[in-house]
């Protein structure tokens, strides 16, 4: 599982998530509010998730707490799927949020690839 790293500007309510594997070419999106960015491998970079309080049902003040996330992108000829778990803190507890999960066409015909992702 790769390490990541996360920025969450609580303003624009934007969350991204990236690691080192590439210089930027492409995103994809997912939804009208989740991107995967891709390097010119076709090898997917990073995430980028708008309206991420919305999105996870939750405040946007307690998204500046995120302490665990997990990622896992799997990419088949005809789909890409996508899921993404958040624990934040909430008054010192360790708090889980409902995850989110896409499913969608492989329009772009991106090659086969799976990666899992964590920030612990």
């Amino acid at each position: 599982m790769k390490n990541m790293k996360f920025d969450y500007d609580c303003e624009n309510d934007s969350l991204f998530l990236y690691w080192d594997n590439g210089v930027y070419e492409f995103s994809e999106f997912l939804s009208d509010s989740i991107a995967i960015d891709f390097n010119t491998e076709k090898i997917p970079i990073g995430i980028e998730i708008l309206n991420t309080s919305k999105k996870f049902n939750t405040e946007k003040t307690k998204l500046m707490n995120i302490i665990k996330c997990i990622v896992n992108v799997s990419i088949g000829e005809e789909k890409i799927k996508f899921s993404i778990h958040l624990n934040i803190e909430v008054h010192s507890n360790l708090t889980s949020i409902k995850p989110v999960s896409i499913v969608k066409d492989n329009d772009l015909n991106i090659p086969k690839s799976e990666i899992n992702m964590a920030i612990t």
